[in-house]
Formats: structure tokens, sequence, C-alpha cells
């Protein structure tokens, strides 16, 4: 398990159209102007995706997104 940065994972406010990718560094920016606590959906081809829930003020989140398993076998 490496902890590398996930680039251009989709970050996105949950039911709405707020959202971005993820930079060279895994990093990422949003502004949200709605309510709170909001929903932060992570999400990139060949990991499970991730939903975090954060509150007004949260100015650093640390995702961490798990390799999804093939279970298919070739014999």
């Amino acid at each position: 398990d490496s902890q590398e940065p996930v680039i251009g994972a989709v970050v996105n406010v949950k039911n709405t159209t707020i959202g971005t990718t993820t930079n060279l560094n895994g990093e990422f920016s949003l502004s949200y102007p709605g309510n709170f606590p909001a929903v932060i959906l992570v999400r990139s081809t060949g990991f499970i995706s991730q939903e975090v829930t954060v509150n007004a003020g949260t100015s650093n989140l640390q995702v961490v997104l798990v390799q999804e398993v093939d279970d298919q076998a070739i014999v």
C-alpha cells in the first residue's frame, strides 16, 4: 500500500455541480456557498469512491482512496 497522490481524481460536492480534479500532487480546492455539513465525493478509475462529510470552515482534508480488487481469475 503506497500512499502516492492520485492525479486527476474527480472531487465534487455531492448532489451539486460544484467540482474539480486533483492536481499533480493530489491536491484540490473547492469553494462551496451552500449549507453545511456537506458531503465531498472523491472518485478515480481503479479506486473505490470515498464520501467525506465536511463542516463549515474545513480547510484541510486528506482522503485516502483504496484500489479496487478485481475478483476475476484467469486459469
